[in-house]
């Protein structure tokens, strides 16, 4: 069973005290996307897993902190790579029509979806689904990644992907003010991983 990593327990405490630091700036979406790929694939040397990313040409530049934004998104992708045996991990980072102002990153898994009732549990610190716990101590790391996107006044859903597997998907903002994610960063959140932290701004 893998490790959590020490940073990762470190940062999910400076989260919860409202500790966590953050340094958000112009930063361009593919940079962010291909150092998650380029570092989960370091992660998965050795497995019969490929990542691969994809940028939507034209992706805005966002207003956010980079190595946090990577930092959660290889967490994500790490998880997607260890729900699958083999294949192709795609991370796609688009803007869809529909979506308003927000960016899309997909990453997706190959094998089987997830019931309903367990998608939520895989973002819990201690309590992970079955599958996911065979895999190593994925909780912790996907909380993390959920409370930096949050910060980032952005939202982390998973569902079952159209031919088996699960998707997760990443929502961020395009236009955010740096001095609300500092804010946001501030603000502890309770035991229960709840976020105290000051309702969104449009």
């Amino acid at each position: 069973e893998l490790l959590v990593p020490i940073d990762t327990i470190l940062d999910s405490a400076r989260v919860e005290a409202g500790e966590l630091e953050v340094s958000p700036s112009p930063t361009q979406v593919g940079d962010v996307v291909m150092s998650a790929v380029l570092e989960a694939s370091d992660l998965s040397v050795g497995s019969d897993v490929q990542i691969m990313g994809e940028i939507q040409p034209g992706v805005p530049t966002l207003m956010i902190d980079g190595s946090r934004i990577v930092q959660a998104l290889t967490a994500v992708v790490m998880t997607a790579a260890r729900f699958s045996d083999k294949g192709i991990v795609p991370v796609r980072a688009t803007m869809p029509a529909d979506a308003g102002e927000r960016l899309r990153i997909e990453v997706e898994t190959s094998g089987e979806g997830l019931p309903v009732a367990e998608r939520e549990k895989i973002f819990d610190a201690f309590k992970s689904v079955e599958s996911a716990r065979r895999q190593g101590g994925l909780g912790l790391g996907l909380q993390l990644a959920r409370s930096i996107v949050e910060i980032h006044l952005g939202t982390i859903e998973v569902d079952n992907a159209g031919q088996g597997g699960v998707i997760f998907r990443i929502w961020l903002p395009v236009n955010t003010d740096s001095s609300i994610i500092r804010a946001r960063a501030s603000q502890p959140t309770m035991a229960t991983g709840t976020p105290t932290r000051p309702p969104k701004t449009p």
